[in-house]
């Protein structure tokens, strides 16, 4: 569905773009004939170099840095000369400068939160308009994680009358949702810029997913000159269809501005009917339906695409995050892209949506100068919001409220993370002020601070001045807490995850640790202590986490972290590590062996994993551990053919099962079991030496909207066609017709290897290829090869 007076018009394509000069760019007297050609979204600092001398460190992904310019040429019609024409930038990353025809138009500081300004007066009709963005990132590190640089998120210019509906004007709230009835609110902001006062119909109508119209009201008004001004209105919609997570049915509202008998200005919102309720005892329900929330963390950057992330990126990602289970997003730790709320809206996956990661007293995070030191571990200042948080705090806080607040999604407001004022008497007014900030733009979800520091936050009430009190890394404490603050709602907003300080398919510590654990006794004190990396049981952090949460009904949920590796942040690690480890999915988006465990336990439909692979020649008649991760009632395993004893998941505490076993080559074959009777079977074979590369692409067609991705897998098999585990072949790849590749990734968080490049190698025996569409319909052909190897070729269409 699209407006059908009110013109958006994306601005997404044909910029110029110069890196590493701070002049006049905005001017144009500046020959760009020699800049590069880009399309948005863009980030330029995933093209590297990545060095261990960029200022941006560790934690920035030792990213590189600086000041870039863009440019791009308007034509704007005659006939707008009566008109209001706004630009929106979704997302600047950082300290942006916004020039139309020489002029400077705004500056902003903060890189996440959309930008929207009137431009009518800047532009002249009938010609040609040159618009100029800057971009400065000099200033590092930054940031906690990797930011990107650039114009990183969609831009679109907005053409109005001067009698229109105001920025996120339609404000859509359920104040009645019961199984057979609900009643829907619309407030329309109403804006006249018009020297004259104006009589207005206000026509509202309520649209189901075949577009029909459900219900209809209207309502008219008077609106004074040069004012604006909220007007309410309500539909009864009988037998709504209730948004959940596994029926995320979408309304749209249709809000109409008739002057004079012409429709002037319209606006068109997704919304779902849906209840939501967090109790202190018996924790969240949705549409009345107890719901334990799992979530994850989940940082901005797709990996190889660094922070430009195009629609379908997004998309992949939940996609692979529903298949583990999972059923929220946590938008660590700022405003997220507007696309990302609209496909949780459509997938049905819950969101807490995070503003800030600093107050007023910036943060000091631990960085490592070498790998594993941690008696070497130094606390470095980083240059991120709590410069500018007194100037601009209540701006970002409220438009990342007005932005997002239709989204049925979202269930939660988060003001912050781990801030340091928590402990600290000035949180108490830097708290309530927020909330109440919050609370004169929505009242119908909770706000949730994340704490780490919990001592000290109760200490000054920090945790009751929000309607939900968010513990990070604090679940051993639930049933203490509880007791003693009956009253509180607790949520585990950030917990320890499964995933161990190791990349995928790499084992080096799983088979030195003490992984035959069979209580959670010992591993209770070191719950949380995400630099405890010399722990064994690491390997059960998450599955006690998750136990906790389970079972106490009070607790609503958690937020692991994170469910994506992402780059920046490689702690315990040192250089040449610059992504992190605590995902669950590496960046490729290729789930590691602790994304089974959750998926056992988030998910019904029977599955099993086993782990590690079966290639240790160098081992042989050693003792491997052996783990399943399964939702069945117990697994049987097999080493060739030969029974090495069936365990049943009720025999233990833990959230898997294990056998040590003396390494033979050959195949292991687990099978499982409900109610005795075999539901599914795994294998894992001992491969043989690399033979030949397998694609296999996510979606054989795609659009052709220069937008468009195709994320390819690329698998360096043996002559039998098994994956082989331990291979690092270089893979060189060539994209022929109408696709380009913009990515290469194999999850490694030390590879040096460009994400821009047209090589990677494997890890695993794992990497991938991301190709993106052109204008054109057509073919487009990816051929990899690797000296030694069979080479491969996929055809793929573009529509």
């Amino acid at each position: 569905m699209e407006n059908q007076v009110r013109k958006i018009i994306n601005l997404d394509n044909d910029w110029t773009f110069k890196k590493g000069m701070d002049l006049a760019g905005f001017s144009d007297r500046i020959d760009d004939a020699d800049w590069c050609s880009i399309h948005l979204p863009h980030d330029w600092s995933i093209f590297g170099p990545f060095k261990e001398d960029n200022p941006s460190g560790p934690r920035g992904g030792y990213a590189p840095a600086g000041i870039a310019w863009y440019r791009k040429h308007l034509h704007v019609p005659q006939d707008y000369a009566n008109k209001k024409i706004y630009i929106e930038f979704d997302g600047v990353y950082m300290n942006s400068e916004v020039h139309m025809n020489g002029e400077r138009v705004g500056k902003y500081p903060y890189g996440y939160t959309t930008l929207y300004y009137d431009i009518t007066s800047y532009l002249k009709y009938g010609e040609d308009n040159l618009l100029s963005v800057k971009v400065d990132t000099s200033t590092q590190p930054s940031s906690r994680w990797y930011s990107g640089s650039g114009i990183y998120r969609h831009v679109r210019l907005i053409v109005t009358d001067k009698l229109h509906i105001g920025q996120w004007g339609t404000y859509v709230t359920t104040p009645e949702v019961h199984e057979k009835e609900a009643w829907v609110k619309i407030d329309t902001t109403l804006v006249n810029e018009a020297n004259e006062h104006k009589n207005v119909t206000i026509q509202v109508s309520l649209l189901n997913e075949a577009q029909l119209v459900v219900g209809k009201v209207s309502k008219e008004v008077v609106i004074e000159p040069n004012s604006e001004d909220v007007f309410s209105q309500e539909i009864y919609v009988q037998q709504p269809e209730l948004w959940s997570i596994d029926n995320p049915y979408l309304y749209h509202v249709k809000t109409e501005i008739i002057s004079e008998g012409c429709v002037v200005d319209d606006d068109l919102v997704a919304m779902g009917i849906r209840s939501i309720v967090f109790d202190a005892d018996k924790g969240f329900f949705l549409n009345g339906t107890y719901t334990k929330i799992k979530g994850v963390c989940l940082h901005h950057d797709g990996g190889a695409l660094g922070a430009a992330c195009p629609d379908r990126a997004k998309e992949r990602q939940l996609q692979i995050l529903k298949e583990m289970g999972c059923n929220a997003i946590r938008t660590s730790h700022n405003p997220p892209s507007p696309v990302l709320l609209d496909l949780c809206d459509q997938y049905g996956m819950l969101v807490m949506d995070e503003v800030f990661d600093e107050y007023q007293i910036g943060k000091r995070p631990r960085v490592f100068d070498e790998v594993h030191a941690l008696d070497k571990q130094i606390r470095r200042p980083i240059f991120a919001y709590a410069e500018v948080f007194d100037a601009y705090h209540e701006k970002d806080l409220t438009t990342m409220i007005k932005r997002d607040r239709n989204h049925p999604s979202i269930i939660l407001w988060s003001i912050g993370n781990e801030i340091t004022e928590h402990m600290r008497p000035e949180g108490v007014e830097l708290t309530k002020g927020l909330h109440d900030l919050v609370k004169a733009y929505d009242t119908t979800r909770p706000t949730i601070t994340g704490i780490v520091h919990l001592e000290g936050a109760n200490t000054y009430g920090i945790p009751d001045m929000v309607d939900i009190a968010g513990y990070n890394y604090k679940e051993t404490l639930y049933e203490k807490e509880h007791a003693k603050y009956p009253e509180r709602i607790i949520l585990g907003s950030e917990t320890s995850s499964a995933a161990p300080f190791e990349m995928r398919a790499v084992y080096d510590d799983f088979l030195q640790a003490d992984t035959q654990l069979k209580t959670f006794d010992d591993v209770t004190k070191e719950l949380g202590d995400i630099v405890s990396i010399h722990s064994d049981h690491r390997y059960i952090r998450g599955e006690h986490s998750w136990k906790i949460t389970n079972d106490l009904d009070y607790i609503s949920g958690l937020f692991i972290w994170t469910g994506f590796d992402y780059i920046g942040e490689p702690s315990p690690y040192a250089w040449p590590s610059k992504t992190s480890y605590f995902g669950v999915i590496d960046t490729c988006g290729f789930p590691k062996d602790a994304y089974y465990m959750y998926q056992s336990q988030w998910t019904t439909k029977p599955m099993l994993h086993v782990f590690p692979h079966w290639n240790w020649e160098d081992k042989a008649g050693q003792h491997i551990p052996v783990w399943c991760y399964t939702n069945c009632d117990s697994v049987e395993l097999f080493l060739n053919d030969r029974s090495l004893g069936e365990k049943h998941c009720s025999d233990t505490e833990l959230l898997h099962v294990s056998w040590a076993i003396p390494y033979v080559k050959g195949t292991l074959r687990a099978v499982g079991k409900k109610e005795n009777k075999i539901v599914l079977e795994k294998i894992v074979k001992t491969a043989g030496d690399p033979y030949a590369i397998v694609l296999e692409a996510d979606r054989k067609a795609i659009q052709a909207d220069s937008q468009d991705l195709a994320y390819i897998t690329v698998k360096v098999v043996d002559k039998e066609g098994t994956l082989v585990p331990t291979a690092k072949n270089l893979i060189h790849f060539r994209v022929e017709g109408e696709g380009r590749l913009i990515g290469v990734d194999n999850g490694d968080p030390t590879s040096l290897e460009a994400y821009k490049g047209a090589e990677r190698s494997t890890l695993g025996g794992l990497c991938l290829a991301i190709v993106q569409s052109t204008y054109n319909k057509g073919k487009l052909v990816v051929t990899a090869e690797s000296e030694g190897l069979v080479g491969c070729q996929l055809v793929l269409t573009s529509i």
